[in-house]
C-alpha cells in the first residue's frame, strides 16, 4: 500500500488558518495565502475526476468499530481499477475482491477508477460487508458488463447519485436490489438493453419510485421482480413487456402494488405462476391478456385477497398446472365456465379458501387432470352450480372413451369444500367403479326439492308466509333451526334477532299471495330456488316485494298455472332471467311485471300461445326493452295499457297477428322510445283505441292500411303524440261514436281527413264526440278545407241511411286551423247545429286547393329507376305551369328523387330485390308526396311501390359422362348428354344445343363440343366444353383389371425414410414408370425402396405408346415414436402402482425400473409396482422409437386443522418429509412461532391460545419448496 501526503489531493482537508503557518515570515503568509486558496479551489473542482479523465464510481461505507473492514465484491474476471478508500490510501491494479482496514470507526467515501466491469454482493451471503454499503454517491463513467447480485442484501443502502449507470452492455439486473434498502428515484436509468431483471427488487421493502419510461422491450425474464417489494405501488402500465417470457412470482407479496396493466402485451409468456400470490391490494382489470403461451398458472392469484376481475375470455388452452391459483382469492367470483382446461393435469388447492367464488364449471374438460385435492376445500359452491359441475363432469360429451376428447379421468381425489348436491346419480357415475373418484363435500343437500327463500327481519323480527283459499299441507325450516310442519294457511314466525334468514317449504303449497301484505311484502328479499314445488297459480304471487330478487337457477313447475296477473306488480328490483319458464298454460299474464321498473330481461322464448289477457303486462316497466317479435299472440283478446309507460320500449312488432285483440286502449300510453312500424297489423277486432298513443312522443309510421272498421272510441288516441304525422284518410271510421282529443297536443299532425264517415259520432253522455280534437295542434288550411268540405257532404244523397251520414249538435274543436271552405263550414255550423271552435277563414281563399290524382299503390321491377308519375289536378294551375311535386323527406322519401315541375319518382339508385333497403325491407318503399299550387296550397299523399323480383339466375348446364372421352380409332362415339337446370324454369335438358366440332372417329385428333341453353327470361348458362380424343388403341385397356399388384411398406421408424413401394404385374410387357421424380423401367415386377414418408401418384405406360396409361396412388406411412400415458395410484406407505397404456410403439414392450429390467408385455396395457422416485422406461422391439422415461413421485399432504382454530392447533405431516420446521407467522411476515419436528410424528400440536385474534401463516419447511397453509385464529 502507498502513503500519500493527504493534502496533495484533498486541500479542502488540509489546515486553512494562515497562522498555521509557524515556520514562515508573515511576509511569505501574505503572498502564499491567496495562492493557495486558489489552487485549493481548482483541485476541488477536480473532485470526483480521475487521473486519467473518466469520472470514478464513489460509494459510502460506514464501519462501526475501530480496526474494521470492508471488502468491495468482485466477481470473475476482467477487473484492473484502483480504488481510494478516503483514509488517505489507495491501492491500484486490483483483478479482484478488495478490503480494506479502518483505524477508526466512521463513515468513508471510496472512490473507485480503472476497469471495474462488476460489483456483486451477491456472494456475501453471511452480511459480513453488505450492510456497510452506505450509500452510492455517484456511478461515474465506468462501463458495467453486468449488474446481476450487484447490491443484493445491501440493506442500508442509499443512492444519491445524481448521475446514472452506464449499462450500455448490461443484459442481467438480476437481483440487483434484492433485499436492498433503496428508495431512490431511477427513471433516468437507460435498460433497453437488459434482458434479465429476475428479482430485480425482491425483498427490497422500502423501494417505491416512478419506473414508467423504462424501455423493458428487450426483457424476458421478469420473474420475482417486485416479489415481497411491499411498498412498490407505482404505474407501469405502459411497459412494453412483449418479450417477458417469465412472469412468476413478479408481483407476490407486493402488498400494495394496485396498478392497470390491462394494456400489457402478454402473448409470450409462458410462466405466471404466483405472479399476484398474496398482492392483497390488487384489483385490476385483466381480461384482455393473451395468456394463450402460458403453462404454469399455480398460484397465481393465491392470496390475492380483492382481486375480483373478468378473466372469463382467458385463452388457457396450454396451461397444465392451476394449483392453488386462486386460493385464498377471498373477493373472486368470475365467470369461467368457457375456459379450456384440457391440458390441465393440477387442480390441487385451485379454489381452496375462495369464499366467494360460486360459478357453474361444468363445462370443463378434464380429459388431462390428476390432481384434484382439496379444489374447493374450505369453499362453497351453491347447490345448483355444484350440480352442474357433477353432472358436466360425469358427461363424456364426445361420446367416445379415451378419444382425448373431454375424457372421464379416474382415481381422483376431488374436495368439493362444503358444496352440497342433488345430483346424486352423476355424482354416483364418479365415485363408482368406472371411474373411481373419491370425493369429499358438504352431502346431500336435505332441500333438493324444496322451494327456498330469504328473508330480511326488520322491526318486530317476525314473517309471515302468505297463502290464499285451500289444498296447503305444508312444512317450514325457518333457517334458524326450528321448523313447523302440517301448516294449511299462513304461516308467522319471530326469530330472536334481526337478519337474513333461508326458509325453505316442502309439501302441498300450492300459491304463495303478497297482495296487500305489504309489511312481510318488504321482508322478502330472494327466491333461491324453486324445488319441484307444483303451483296452481301465481296471481299477486309476489305482488309488491320491492326487494325481491330472483337467484334460482332453477325454474318453477308451472305446469298447472293458467294466471300469471299481477305476478310481479311493484317488484322494483327483480330483474332476473326467467327464459328457461315452461308459461305454455298460462291465460292470463295483465299486469305480470307492472312497475318492475329494473326487468330487462331477454322472454323472446316465451310460448305465450295461451295467453288471452295482456292487459298492462309491461305497465311502468320503465326499463324494459327485449325483443318480443317472435311471441304467439294469436289468442290474445286485451293489449290494453300494455306497454303503459314502458319509457325504455322500442322494439319491432310487425310480425305479431293481433287478429284476436279487441282492446288496444292505452296499449303504447307514454312508451315515449316507442317507434316501430305497424302497418300490417290486422286490427279488424279491435273496439276500443283510446289512448292507444297517448304521449307516445317518438311514434311515427304508417297506419293507413289499418282497418279500423270496428272501433267504436278513438278518445285520445293520438292524444301529445308530437311526432306523428301520417295520413289516415282511408280509415274507416264508420262505427267510432268518440274522437274527444284524438289529435290533441299532437303538433306535427297536418292529414286530410274529409274521406271520413262520422255519421256515429255522438256528443253526449260518455261520448264527447269531438271536444277538443285538435286542441293545441292544426292543419293547413289545405287539409282543413278538405275535412270540412268531405265532413259536410253526405255521399250517399240520402240522409239517415246509415252511409256518410252527417251527425248533428256536435261540438268540434279544430284548434288552430283555418279555413277557405265557408260554405261548407257554415253546412256544419248552420244546417247540423255544429259549434265548431278554430283559427277563423285564412286571407288567401281565391281558389281550390290541387287534388293529386295518382294511385296511393304502384309496382316496378327491380333493376331500374323509374318509379311512378304523379299527377295532380287543379282549377288555375297545370303540370309545368303552376304546379309543384315535393317529396316530404319521411318514411323512404331519402331513397328518391322527384322532377318539381312533372311528379316524375325515380328511384335514386337501381333497386335490388335480392337487397331491399326500405326501412321495413320488405321491397314495398312507402314515400309521401306533396304537390302545391301558385297559391300555396297544397295535397299530400302516401305512396307505396313495391319492388318486384326479376329472374336472373342462369340456368346450369352439368355434362354427364367423361370429360375428356378417349375412343379407339374405328370406334363409334355415342353423345353422353348433359343435364340443365333453371330456378325458375326447371329443367331445361331438352332445349340444350350441342355445338362445336363434328366427331370423326376415323380420324386421329382432339374434337370439342360445345354446349349452350337459356331459360325464357334470356339468362344464358356458363357454356359447357368437352373435348373427344380419338387414338390408337391401348394395349393397357386391353389388359385384366388385377393385372397390377400394389405392395407398399411404411417406414419402420420415424426419420429412417425407408418405406418402400413394389409393383408386379401378371402380363410381362415393357412398362415404364415415374415414382419420385425418378424413372423405372420393367417387365413383370419392380421395387422401389428408401422412400420418405408420403403418398406418391405414378402411372404406368408401355414403350413407345405415351398417351397408353394406368395411374395409381399409395402411401407410405411415417414411423411411430414411443408414446403413453401412466397413472399411478398409491397401495401402502411408501408403495405404488403405476398404469401405462401404450398409444404407439411395436410389441413387445420391455420395462425397467432404476435401469433394472423387470417385464416384457405382449399388450399395450399393464401395470408396475413402484415406490417414490422410482425411475421407470419403457422401450419397443425398435430401439428406433425411443424410450418413455416416467419418474414416480409420491406427494404427501400437509394439513392443518381445525380452521378457524381457538387454542390447540393440529398439523399433519407426511411421513416421507423427514424433518422439517414448523413456524407460525403475522401476516406481516414477524414469526410468532418455530419449532423443528420429525416428520414420522405424523401429527403436532401447537397452542396458539396466547395469539390475539386474526389471520396467520403456518409454514411447514422441508427438504422441498416450502407449505404455506392460512389459518383463521378466533
Amino acid at each position: 500500500m502507498m502513503e500519500k501526503n493527504y493534502a496533495d489531493r484533498n486541500p479542502f482537508q488540509y489546515p486553512t488558518d494562515p497562522g498555521a503557518f509557524s515556520d514562515c515570515s508573515r511576509t511569505v503568509r501574505a503572498w502564499l495565502w491567496p495562492l493557495f486558496t486558489l489552487l485549493a479551489f481548482h483541485l476541488g473542482t477536480l473532485k470526483g475526476q480521475a487521473q486519467n479523465g473518466t469520472t470514478e464510481f464513489i460509494t459510502k461505507w460506514q464501519t462501526s468499530m475501530d480496526n474494521e473492514s470492508i471488502t468491495i465484491p468482485t466477481i470473475g474476471t476482467g477487473y484492473n481499477y484502483s480504488v481510494d478508500w478516503g483514509d488517505g490510501s489507495e491501492d491500484t491494479g486490483l483483478t479482484g475482491d478488495a478490503t480494506h482496514t479502518y483505524a477508526t470507526a466512521n463513515t468513508y467515501t471510496v472512490s473507485i477508477t480503472g476497469v471495474f466491469p462488476r460489483i456483486y454482493f451477491a456472494k456475501d451471503n453471511n452480511g459480513a460487508y453488505n450492510s456497510k454499503l452506505s450509500e452510492v454517491a455517484q456511478w461515474g463513467d465506468n462501463p458495467w458488463t453486468s449488474m446481476e447480485g450487484a447490491f443484493r442484501g445491501c440493506g442500508n443502502l442509499n443512492i444519491t447519485a445524481t448521475d446514472a449507470p452506464d449499462l450500455s452492455a448490461v443484459s442481467s439486473l438480476k437481483e440487483m436490489f434484492d433485499s436492498a434498502g433503496i428508495n431512490q428515484d431511477l427513471s433516468s436509468w437507460n435498460v433497453g438493453n437488459v434482458t434479465d431483471m429476475n428479482n430485480m427488487f425482491s425483498n427490497a421493502q422500502s423501494f417505491n419510485q416512478p419506473l414508467s419510461n423504462w424501455d423493458v422491450g428487450n426483457v424476458t425474464d421478469m420473474g420475482g421482480m417486485f416479489s415481497n417489494a411491499n411498498s412498490f405501488n407505482q404505474d407501469i402500465s405502459n411497459w412494453n413487456v412483449g418479450n417477458v417470457r417469465d412472469m412468476s412470482n413478479m408481483f407476490s407479496d407486493g402488498f400494495a402494488f394496485n396498478q392497470p396493466l390491462s394494456s400489457w402485451n402478454v402473448a409470450k409468456v409462458t410462466d405466471m405462476s404466483k405472479m399476484f400470490s398474496n398482492a392483497y391490494a390488487f384489483d385490476q382489470p385483466l381480461s384482455g391478456w393473451n395468456v394463450s403461451s402460458v403453462t404454469n398458472m399455480s398460484g397465481m392469484f393465491n392470496g390475492t385477497v380483492s382481486f375480483d376481475q373478468d378473466l372469463s375470455s382467458w385463452n388457457v388452452g396450454n396451461v397444465t398446472d392451476m394449483s392453488r391459483m386462486f386460493s385464498s382469492a377471498f373477493a373472486f367470483d368470475s365467470d369461467l365456465s368457457s375456459w379450456d382446461v384440457s391440458n390441465v393435469a393440477d387442480m390441487s388447492f385451485m379454489f381452496g379458501d375462495a369464499t366467494s367464488f360460486d360459478q357453474d364449471l361444468g363445462n370443463w374438460d378434464l380429459s388431462s387432470l390428476v390432481n384434484a385435492l382439496n379444489m374447493f376445500t374450505s369453499a362453497t359452491l351453491s347447490r345448483h352450480n355444484y350440480d352442474a359441475l357433477l353432472t358436466g363432469w360425469s358427461t363424456d360429451t364426445s361420446g367416445s372413451l379415451n378419444d382425448n376428447d373431454d375424457d372421464i379421468p379416474s382415481n381422483i381425489n376431488f374436495h368439493a369444500g362444503n358444496s352440497q348436491y342433488c345430483a346424486v346419480d352423476e355424482r354416483g357415475v364418479l365415485t363408482g367403479v368406472d371411474y373411481g373418484w373419491i370425493i369429499t363435500d358438504g352431502g346431500l343437500d336435505p332441500h333438493c326439492g324444496s322451494f327456498i327463500t330469504k328473508w330480511r327481519t326488520l322491526g318486530n323480527n317476525s314473517i309471515t308466509i302468505p297463502t290464499t283459499g285451500t289444498g296447503y299441507n305444508y312444512s317450514v325450516d325457518w333457517g334458524d333451526g326450528t321448523e313447523d310442519t302440517g301448516l294449511t294457511g299462513d304461516a308467522t314466525h319471530t326469530y330472536a334477532s334481526a337478519g337474513t334468514y333461508e326458509v325453505s317449504i316442502d309439501g302441498a303449497f300450492p300459491r304463495i299471495y303478497f297482495r296487500k301484505n305489504t309489511v312481510n311484502a318488504d321482508k322478502l328479499s330472494e327466491v333461491v330456488q324453486w324445488g319441484d314445488n307444483l303451483w296452481t297459480s301465481m296471481e299477486d304471487a309476489f305482488m309488491g316485494c320491492a326487494a325481491l330478487r330472483i337467484t334460482a337457477m332453477d325454474a318453477p313447475n308451472l305446469s298447472a298455472v293458467t294466471n300469471m296477473n299481477n305476478m310481479f306488480n311493484g317488484a322494483f328490483s327483480i330483474n332476473q332471467d326467467l327464459s328457461s319458464w315452461n308459461v305454455g298454460s298460462v291465460t292470463n299474464m295483465s299486469g305480470m311485471f307492472n312497475s318492475a321498473v329494473s326487468f330487462n330481461q331477454d322472454l323472446s322464448s316465451w310460448n305465450v300461445g295461451s295467453v288471452i289477457i295482456m292487459s298492462g303486462m309491461f305497465a311502468r316497466a320503465t326499463s324494459f326493452n327485449q325483443a318480443l317479435s317472435d311471441w304467439n299472440v294469436g289468442s290474445v283478446t286485451n293489449m290494453s295499457g300494455m306497454f303503459l309507460s314502458a319509457t325504455s320500449f322500442n322494439q319491432a312488432l310487425s310480425g305479431w297477428n293481433v287478429g284476436s285483440v279487441t282492446d288496444m286502449s292505452g296499449m303504447f300510453n307514454g312508451a315515449t322510445s316507442f317507434n316501430q312500424a305497424l302497418s300490417g297489423w290486422n286490427v279488424g277486432s279491435v273496439t276500443d283505441m283510446s289512448g292507444m298513443f297517448n304521449g307516445a312522443t317518438s311514434f311515427d309510421h304508417a297506419l293507413s292500411g289499418w282497418n279500423v272498421g270496428s272501433v267504436t272510441n278513438m278518445s285520445g288516441m293520438f292524444l301529445n303524440a308530437t311526432s306523428f304525422n301520417q295520413a289516415l284518410s282511408d280509415w274507416n271510421v264508420g262505427n267510432v261514436g268518440n274522437m274527444s282529443s284524438m289529435f290533441r297536443g299532437a303538433v306535427s299532425f297536418d292529414q286530410e281527413l274529409g274521406d271520413w264517415d262520422i255519421g256515429s259520432i255522438v256528443d253526449s253522455g260518455f261520448s264527447l264526440g269531438m271536444r277538443n280534437m285538435f286542441v293545441s295542434t292544426g292543419l293547413s288550411a289545405a287539409n282543413y278545407d278538405a275535412t270540412l268540405i268531405g265532413w259536410s257532404t253526405d255521399t250517399s244523397g240520402v240522409v239517415d241511411d246509415g252511409i256518410d251520414d252527417i251527425p248533428s249538435d256536435i261540438n268540434f274543436h279544430a284548434g288552430d286551423s283555418q279555413y277557405c271552405a265557408v260554405d261548407e263550414r257554415g253546412i256544419l255550423t248552420g244546417t247540423y247545429s255544429w259549434d265548431i271552435t278554430d283559427g277563423g277563414e285564412t286571407a288567401n281563399c281565391n281558389h281550390l286547393i290541387p287534388r293529386i290524382t295518382s294511385p296511393a299503390t304502384a309496382s316496378v321491377e327491380e333493376n331500374q329507376t323509374a318509379a311512378i308519375d304523379v299527377n295532380a289536378t287543379d282549377d288555375r294551375d297545370s303540370e309545368g305551369s303552376g304546379l309543384s311535386y315535393t317529396l316530404m323527406g319521411i318514411m323512404d322519401d331519402n331513397l328518391f328523387g322527384i322532377e318539381v315541375a312533372t311528379g316524375v319518382v325515380t328511384f335514386n339508385t337501381v333497386p335490388d330485390f335480392e337487397n331491399p333497403q326500405d326501412a321495413n325491407t320488405d321491397n314495398i318503399y312507402n314515400i309521401q308526396v306533396m304537390v302545391t299550387d301558385l297559391a300555396g296550397l297544397t295535397d299530400v299523399q302516401d305512396i307505396a311501390i313495391t319492388v318486384t323480383d326479376v329472374d336472373e339466375t342462369a340456368p346450369v348446364i352439368t355434362l354427364l359422362g367423361d370429360n375428356p372421352i378417349y375412343i379407339a380409332l374405328g370406334d363409334t362415339y355415342v353423345e353422353p348428354g348433359a343435364t340443365a337446370t333453371d330456378d325458375i324454369d326447371g329443367d331445361l335438358s331438352s332445349d340444350i344445343v350441342i355445338g362445336g366440332d363434328t366427331v370423326d372417329t376415323n380420324v386421329l385428333g382432339s374434337y370439342e363440343l360445345t354446349y349452350d341453353v337459356s331459360d325464357a327470361a334470356g339468362n344464358a348458362a356458363d357454356q359447357k366444353t368437352r373435348v373427344v380424343i380419338v387414338e390408337e388403341a391401348c394395349a393397357i385397356a386391353e389388359l385384366d383389371a388385377n393385372n397390377f399388384q400394389i405392395l407398399v411398406s411404411d417406414e419402420t421408424c420415424s426419420g429412417k425414410e425407408n418405406g418402400s413401394i413394389q409393383i408386379q404385374a401378371t402380363a410381362e410387357l415393357d412398362y415404364t414408370i415415374s415414382i419420385a421424380d425418378t424413372d423405372y423401367s420393367f417387365r413383370s415386377q419392380l421395387l422401389v425402396d428408401e422412400l420418405a414418408p408420403g403418398t406418391y401418384t405414378f402411372c404406368i405406360g408401355l414403350e413407345g405408346a405415351p398417351d397408353c396409361e394406368q395411374c395409381f396412388e399409395a402411401t407410405v406411412a411415417e414411423g411411430t415414436t414411443l408414446e403413453g400415458t401412466t397413472s399411478v395410484v398409491r397401495n401402502g406407505t411408501a408403495k405404488a402402482r403405476m398404469s401405462v397404456a401404450m398409444l404407439s410403439g411395436t410389441t413387445p414392450f420391455k420395462v425397467s425400473v432404476n435401469g433394472y429390467h423387470q417385464a416384457t408385455y405382449s399388450t399395450p396395457d399393464f401395470t408396475v409396482d413402484v415406490a417414490d422416485g422410482d425411475q421407470v422406461e419403457v422401450t419397443s422391439s425398435l430401439p428406433c422409437e425411443g424410450t418413455l422415461s416416467i419418474p414416480v413421485e409420491l406427494p404427501g399432504q400437509v394439513s392443518a386443522f381445525p380452521n378457524p382454530v381457538s387454542s390447540e392447533l393440529t398439523v399433519t405431516l407426511p411421513s416421507n418429509m423427514g424433518r422439517c420446521t414448523l413456524s407460525v407467522h403475522q401476516m406481516n411476515g414477524a414469526v410468532v412461532f418455530q419449532e423443528e419436528y420429525d416428520a414420522s410424528s405424523g401429527n403436532v400440536q401447537i397452542s396458539l391460545a396466547g395469539l390475539p385474534s386474526g389471520m396467520y401463516l403456518v409454514k411447514v419447511q422441508g427438504s422441498k419448496e416450502p407449505i404455506t397453509l392460512k389459518i383463521i385464529k378466533e
